[in-house]
């Protein structure tokens, strides 16, 4: 068959050149992931073509690499999960994973390289290839995703995830060639608590331990032989652990990601957000939260009686959840009129701190629940340590960094305080201890204004803060 040259017009982007430090690595990398076309120009130079041969580029070493997401580039796929388990196989890191709630089925990954690229999947494209794939090849007998799935369940034959599986039956794949939705892929139970049970039983740090084979596991995890044996076989079929040998698993990248999220433990806040799907249905016709149904509290009430789900919920709100705090809100008038904000149900204020410090000149008031405030007292009490990561997730600490970078990030933030107003300044540390001491918030706001006022008659600061925000320069205090 003749390959069709690719379409040539003024305008084509015609050329990618990728930065690469080993060119085999990231050129067998793009090949086992997404399947691109690997080959050696004249010059020795190794080049590719994408699967379509419209785009082309080489490897090139020598350069930096994107690591930051900036002048984006999006590389089609069928099925976005699917390909982001193939790039963790093929030595690639997941840097965005797909948002269920997003509108869009996108993720970014970094290569072997360091690239930062993107993935997104294109809707009815996994009907189309399927539909070629078939024309391809008419003589094998057509199995749908639905009957894959069938079988691929009939593995946990002696489990109660097989039995929940089974209950839903759906049309099979010719019914659905003309629609977008894969509904076989989106009506797989099986999958998702055999996620959530491995992640419980610990089963990945059991395996790092030394215990691979399944008789050596269930006793280390403290459950059933054969009932492990089927959730394990179950997830090595989805790219999740390995089997080396029969009865023998192993960690695969996919499977080290389980011992890196808290949140799947069903016995934690991972458990509770899973086991609330199931009042969907009472929600949908009544209107109203079913999640006393299954745990015999209101949500609040149940976290106040379970202390250590409470504080796997703090942390889910905080960074160790949710990422760093991103402060670069912008305002479609602008936050120069802006004076106070409050955040309501702020938890541990994270997100709040890092505004203010974007935006000194607006006041901050966080409102929320005693007892988020309260666990803080179980550290101080008992004098245990406490990791970064715990201590940025629940506010005892303003930000996180490497200990090689932590006498710069002093002297950095030495240095952006010295900058401000002298009498700012002082005035800022006076009113951080005295509030401690307020009878109340009206009490502390008549001192705030106070402060404030006190500035805006001695000093021309709060005028040349504002003139240098509009400036988009440095302001420069002479006080």
């Amino acid at each position: 068959m003749v390959e069709e040259q690719p379409k040539w017009r003024t305008g084509k982007i015609c050329y990618v050149e990728i930065p690469a430090v080993d060119v085999a690595r990231s050129a067998g990398f793009y090949q086992q992931a997404f399947g691109w076309k690997i080959r050696q120009r004249g010059d020795g130079s190794t080049s590719f073509d994408d699967t379509v041969g419209e785009v082309s580029g080489t490897f090139v070493v020598g350069r930096p690499p994107a690591t930051e997401p900036g002048f984006g580039v999006y590389i089609m796929v069928a099925d976005a999960e699917a390909t982001l388990a193939a790039v963790q196989a093929a030595g690639g890191e997941i840097v965005r994973p797909v948002d269920p709630a997003a509108g869009e089925v996108f993720a970014w990954f970094k290569d072997p390289g360091g690239n930062i690229l993107g993935v997104y999947q294109q809707p009815g494209l996994a009907q189309t290839e399927a539909a070629s794939a078939r024309q391809t090849q008419a003589s094998t007998p057509e199995t749908s995703a639905l009957e894959a799935s069938a079988l691929e369940a009939s593995a946990l034959e002696a489990s109660a995830l097989e039995a929940s599986a089974l209950e839903v039956s759906a049309p099979k794949a010719s019914a659905l060639e003309n629609d977008a939705a894969d509904l076989g892929r989106m009506l797989d139970l099986a999958t998702p608590w055999c996620l959530h049970v491995a992640a419980t039983l610990r089963i990945a740090e059991h395996i790092s331990a030394g215990h691979t084979g399944i008789a050596e596991l269930a006793a280390a995890a403290g459950c059933d032989r054969d009932a492990l044996h089927a959730v394990l076989g179950h997830l090595v079929s989805k790219g999740v652990f390995t089997e080396e040998s029969p009865g023998r698993f192993g960690c695969n990248r996919a499977a080290g990601q389980l011992k890196e999220s808290s949140f799947l433990d069903l016995e934690g806040i991972g458990g509770r957000m899973a086991h609330t799907w199931g009042t969907l249905l009472d929600y949908v016709r009544t209107g109203e939260p079913a999640y006393q149904q299954v745990f015999g509290l209101p949500f609040w009430e149940d976290l106040a009686a379970h202390p250590r789900i409470a504080a796997d919920f703090d942390a889910l709100m905080g960074p160790a959840g949710h990422g760093l705090p991103d402060f670069d809100i912008e305002l479609s008038g602008g936050w120069d009129p802006i004076r106070t904000v409050v955040d309501v149900g702020g938890g541990t204020g994270s997100m709040l701190a890092s505004l203010l410090r974007r935006h000194p000149l607006v006041r901050g008031i966080l409102v929320d629940l005693p007892g988020t405030a309260a666990r803080a007292a179980e550290i101080m009490l008992t004098g245990r340590d406490v990791p970064a990561v715990e201590a940025a997730a629940i506010g005892l600490v303003s930000s996180v960094v490497p200990g090689h970078d932590l006498l710069d990030a002093c002297y950095d933030l030495a240095a952006r305080i010295a900058a401000f107003s002298r009498p700012g300044v002082e005035l800022t540390k006076r009113m951080l201890w005295s509030s401690l001491d307020a009878s109340s918030l009206e009490t502390h706001m008549d001192a705030e204004g106070t402060a404030q006022l006190l500035v805006r008659t001695t000093t021309r600061n709060f005028e040349e803060a504002v003139a240098a925000r509009k400036a988009g320069r440095p302001p420069v205090f002479k006080d």
